[in-house]
């Protein structure tokens, strides 16, 4: 269990996907926010104070409306908030994890669909020390 309250933001299109993660990661001590699809999720992000953005982020790349890759380079792009700096989970079922990661920067990171819950709960802890 987490002794300090970080909040994570999960932005994921599949309900239960979504309620899971959230579930699991509030069982963990965390404080969770969810957004359904990358553009909620952005809002949410864009919207909030600096010193209250969340601690890392769990962001699926296939989604409706706005995708996870979408999402990212706004993120990434963006340092007038700190949101280049926050750390990102980027969570797919497509590709091979390790390869994928030749080029991004040291704030992301990449787990595959479906999620062992080992894995999800340890990359948490690991990127949200901020």
């Amino acid at each position: 269990m987490t002794t300090d309250k970080k909040t994570v933001l999960i932005i994921e299109d599949d309900m239960d996907i979504r309620e899971l993660v959230a579930e699991i990661l509030t069982d963990e001590g965390y404080i969770t926010k969810t957004a359904e699809n990358g553009r909620v999720g952005l809002d949410y992000l864009i919207a909030c104070p600096k010193d209250s953005l969340p601690d890392c982020v769990i962001l699926d790349l296939m989604m409706p409306v706005m995708t996870g890759l979408q999402v990212m380079e706004y993120l990434l792009s963006n340092h007038a908030n700190d949101l280049a700096k926050l750390p990102i989970i980027i969570t797919t079922a497509k590709g091979n994890p390790k390869e994928d990661l030749v080029n991004m920067p040291a704030n992301v990171t990449k787990i595959r669909k479906p999620m062992d819950v080992n894995e999800l709960i340890d990359t948490v802890a690991k990127h949200s020390q901020r």
